[in-house]
């Protein structure tokens, strides 16, 4: 496992496919039926299929994130068509590329084997809990992971343009993210000019290069959006309403650091997956607080050109971590790269059992692999799957009563009808249904305003679905209802128009209930 800084060796080449195998054996079932996920990026590839049937994103229908997670699926689906295939691929690809990207970094930071331990950790210890995604919190990092490249090579103006660039590329997706990148980029520029004696007019230049990179690249990537909804419309979907009311919803604010670790320690997975998600949750930022105390410790005893590329990192990750609005192993894993490879840095610095590193790392690598594999021959064979084909193709799916949902409504409805769900978009993308209304997440608090509550009740009553996806739960008198609490005038429409669907097979009180429109039940009996 010898390796240089720059060269690309055999062993880097067959990590490179056996993360590429291990991600694809997580989201295929041999030879090539996708298991099915729900999470964040079922909202994305719907808002892409509704771009390619001619809606239009800010003005008929919400989405407060940049729009290059919908850009994405969209050009995706325009080359290939719209199967759901493509998104598990793509996150295959995604985290294939992060993975070679997280290595190269890596071997440019330090010297030795342990180059190889960041990138096989955040691989094999991490993606199968952490990283099945392919929202904008996955596709983001790649390009700041780009720019971090590009400036541990050189730092000339082409360079720094260029990072500027890709960081606006990362922002196209998750618009803080990218942000605060290039912010970063342009601080570690002013501390590597001061520690070089440059001139404040050297430093303002390139900080400006950094900048007017960014600003001109995110300007032309978000300029189709701005003309098309309008400046005002694509500014108050996108920044105003995410600064004021995206922390109402739990999973966007500091407390859900504990919700997720109670999570999993209470989970069936508790001996697979608590030990990488204190790893994450405590390992990212703790890394970052070593570092820095080394720094000040011991400075004095090296030159600035032996901290500097450290310090690039570190830099880069304190602002990563720092906007991380909802700190959580999940969040954290995302942009774990750098604090991982300051981690092994460290262990560098210190000589560690410096003797053994290339037996040791070759261990810990061999013990990673096996235990995938171990966990990817669990899942390849399975015996509880059940499949599900729609215009959107076939995928696997463990049975569940949630899951329950999509059975049904694949029973009783036809591709492109219109149904109403909440809280969270699942069924309308699988299914190649339409959303009744012109937003997709209604939630008991302030992150879903009165006057998305007062138009979902006028579209509902435009499209009457006949089908809705409903909390009883919600279901509760105006004066019992807690702050912020805007649901109200959307549960009496339910309560109005539609029951509940009697289906005996399920639980006594499940946690996604189906009402079918009052009208329509008359109307077959």
């Amino acid at each position: 496992m010898v390796s240089t800084r720059r060269s690309i060796t055999f062993t880097d080449i067959a990590a490179l496919a056996a993360v590429g195998v291990f991600v694809y054996l997580l989201l295929f079932k041999l030879p090539f039926t996708p298991f099915y996920i729900e999470d964040d990026h079922l909202i994305f590839v719907d808002n892409a299929a509704r771009m390619l049937g001619g809606e239009r994103l800010y003005i008929d229908f919400f989405q407060f994130s940049f729009p290059g997670g919908q850009v994405f699926y969209l050009l995706l689906f325009a080359i290939f068509g719209v199967k759901y295939w493509l998104l598990n691929f793509a996150i295959v690809a995604t985290w294939t590329l992060t993975f070679w990207l997280a290595l190269r970094i890596s071997k440019r930071v330090i010297d030795g084997p342990l180059g190889y331990m960041p990138p096989m950790l955040f691989a094999f210890f991490g993606l199968r809990w952490f990283g099945l995604d392919g929202s904008h919190r996955s596709l983001s990092p790649v390009f700041i992971w780009i720019a971090l490249l590009l400036l541990l090579k050189a730092r000339t103006p082409i360079i720094l343009a260029i990072a500027g660039a890709s960081c606006a590329a990362s922002a196209f997706f998750t618009q803080q993210r990218g942000l605060v990148a290039a912010v970063a980029i342009a601080v570690f520029v002013a501390v590597d000019n001061y520690a070089r004696s440059e001139s404040l007019k050297k430093t303002v230049k390139d900080v400006a290069i950094v900048g007017i990179s960014f600003g001109v690249t995110l300007a032309a990537l978000c300029s189709y959006f701005i003309a098309t909804a309008g400046l005002g419309n694509f500014l108050a979907s996108t920044l105003e309403y995410p600064s004021k009311y995206y922390h109402y919803d739990p999973s966007n604010n500091p407390g859900v650091f504990l919700r997720h670790l109670r999570y999993t320690f209470s989970s069936e997975a508790l001996t697979l997956e608590f030990v990488p998600a204190l790893f994450y949750a405590f390992g990212v930022p703790i890394a970052l607080i070593v570092f820095f105390a080394v720094y000040l410790r011991y400075r004095k005893q090296h030159d600035w050109e032996f901290w500097r590329t450290p310090m690039l990192v570190a830099i880069l990750a304190v602002f990563l971590v720092l906007s991380t609005t909802a700190p959580s192993q999940v969040r954290y894993f995302p942009i774990a790269i750098p604090s991982l490879v300051l981690t092994f840095w460290l262990v560098n610095f210190f000589g560690v059992l410096k003797r053994y590193q290339l037996l040791l790392v070759r261990i810990a690598c061999l013990c990673l692999i096996a235990v995938s594999a171990f966990l990817l021959i669990k899942i390849q064979r399975r015996a509880d799957y059940k499949s599900l084909t729609t215009t959107r193709g076939t995928m696997l799916y463990v049975q569940s009563d949630a899951m329950e949902r999509y059975a049904f409504l694949n029973e009783h409805t036809k591709p492109g009808d219109f149904v109403f769900e909440t809280p969270f978009p699942c069924v309308y993308f699988m299914l190649d249904l339409r959303n009744a209304s012109r937003y997709s997440q209604f939630v008991p608090s302030e992150y879903t305003r009165p006057e998305q509550v007062f138009a979902a009740v006028n579209d509902l009553e435009i499209t009457r679905p006949r089908y809705i996806l409903w909390s009883g739960k919600n279901n509760v008198l105006d004066a019992e209802r807690q702050k912020g609490d805007n649901l109200g005038p959307l549960s009496k429409y339910i309560l109005d128009k539609y029951e509940p669907v009697d289906l005996t097979a399920r639980p006594q009180n499940p946690s996604i209930e189906i009402w079918q429109r009052k009208d329509d039940i008359r109307q077959f009996q």
